[in-house]
């Protein structure tokens, strides 16, 4: 797993069996359109992270529940496509 983290931004965290990042924008608008592409992207992969959603931030929790909700590829793959998300804006 250490070579799977490497591949992402250093926020990334293993926590409570969920990758878990938190994300900062400059408003509600911001959150929001990221929280979109988020659960396009999501629904694309076929895996559902969850998303708590401040004023001005978007915390993310990622876990594979059909493998005894452990941190699997699914989990590192959603991830990579995120931080690629926020690359690209």
């Amino acid at each position: 797993m250490s070579n799977e983290m490497a591949k992402l931004n250093s926020e990334w965290k293993i926590q409570d069996n969920c990758l878990v990042r938190e994300f900062s924008f400059k408003g509600f608008n911001k959150v929001m359109s990221f929280t979109n592409a988020v659960a396009w992207i999501a629904n694309q992969m076929n895996h559902h992270p969850e998303m708590l959603i401040n004023f001005k931030t978007c915390s993310v929790r990622s876990t594979t529940h059909d493998e005894c909700n452990s941190v699997t590829d699914k989990d590192y793959e959603l991830a990579i496509a995120i931080d690629k998300l926020l690359k690209s804006h």
